[in-house]
């Protein structure tokens, strides 16, 4: 998600926060995070900008654009965020299956359509 986006977004899933915005540093990532939860959706919202992965102890740009970045509605405010299939493609880069499988069901569920 762009970085301006992140501290309204951030103000409006407080009540459901797990994990405020802040720096996250772990041997994956380095990057702006926030996590929340609601109704048992567990939801992690990431800076586009300045974000980085771990990779053979390196760290590495993620490079995510958001040059094809989509307005999706979240409670009362329109944000704007990667679309889908490149999010589903960055996962796949990462090796990250779980996540993979999870945004394909999601796909699936949006478009209607099991072969999504």
């Amino acid at each position: 998600m762009a970085r301006g986006d992140l501290p309204r977004l951030a103000d409006l899933l407080r009540p459901y926060t797990t994990r405020p915005l802040g720096l996250y540093v772990d041997d994956e990532f380095e990057l702006q995070l926030l996590r929340a939860e609601a109704d048992g959706v567990a939801i992690d919202v990431s800076q586009a900008e300045e974000a980085y992965a771990r990779v053979g102890g390196r760290r590495v740009p993620l490079g995510t654009s958001l040059l094809h970045r989509q307005p999706v509605p979240v409670l009362d405010l329109k944000v704007w965020v990667q679309p889908l299939d490149q999010l589903i493609a960055y996962k796949e880069l990462l090796g990250r299956s779980a996540d993979v499988a999870d945004l394909r069901a999601l796909q699936t569920r949006l478009t209607g359509r099991a072969d999504a």
